[in-house]
C-alpha cells in the first residue's frame, strides 16, 4: 500500500480566528487510491463589539 499526502494550512497563519463553513469532496482517481480535497470559509473576529 502506498500512501501519499499532501497538506497545506493557510487561514491560521493568515490570522483566522475560526472557521464558519466547510466542505469536503473525495474522488477516486484509480483502483485503490483517492483524492480528498477539505477547504473551509475562516473569518478573523471582531472585539470592538
Amino acid at each position: 500500500m502506498l500512501i501519499v499526502t499532501t497538506s497545506k494550512i493557510t487561514g491560521h497563519p493568515k490570522g483566522t480566528d475560526a472557521v464558519v463553513a466547510m466542505r469536503m469532496e473525495t474522488s477516486a482517481i484509480a483502483s485503490g487510491a483517492s483524492e480528498i480535497v477539505a477547504y473551509g470559509t475562516g473569518v478573523q473576529l471582531d472585539a470592538t463589539g
